[in-house]
């Protein structure tokens, strides 16, 4: 896949799962032809550490991509903000608070979240592939050794 340097948000690109360092239960879905680049944009909104990419995939529409999996997720969303639990508060009950739980149990839950939207993603249609985050460090440094310029 070839990405243009229109930015087209229905273009081809790459979803992604970034995680807050700070709060393990708090995730963002969003949409970038550069993970890498925009987790690091995303550190200058005053943040105490960079978004961490867990999981990225990539689709031929971004944007549509993007819109179906936070409507999936919308009993998840943060109230007002472009984040989502990965454990929902009614869960707690059962699994006390997840700023409590460790990084390896966090770790579990997350990458169920990602079956679901992965399966769910397969089962309407959509086509898309898992990404390393490591292709995506090594295509985003190239990029930056090549004045910036996209892939």
């Amino acid at each position: 896949m070839r990405f243009s340097n229109t930015n087209d948000p229905h273009g081809p690109g790459f979803i992604y799962v970034m995680r807050e360092p700070e709060n393990l239960n708090q995730i963002k879905i969003g949409l970038s032809i550069d993970p890498i680049r925009r987790a690091r944009d995303l550190d200058t909104t005053g943040r105490a550490q960079e978004l961490d990419v867990y999981f990225a995939m990539q689709v031929d529409d971004m944007k549509k991509v993007e819109t179906i999996i936070h409507n999936y997720f919308d009993h998840l969303r943060y109230p007002g903000t472009e984040f989502f639990m990965v454990v929902h508060p009614l869960q707690e009950v059962d699994l006390g608070n997840p700023k409590y739980l460790d990084e390896l149990t966090m770790d579990i839950y997350l990458d169920t979240r990602i079956e679901e939207i992965c399966d769910g993603l397969s089962s309407i249609g959509i086509k898309w592939h898992e990404v390393s985050i490591s292709y995506l460090r090594q295509k985003h440094f190239e990029s930056e050794n090549n004045g910036g310029g996209f892939w």
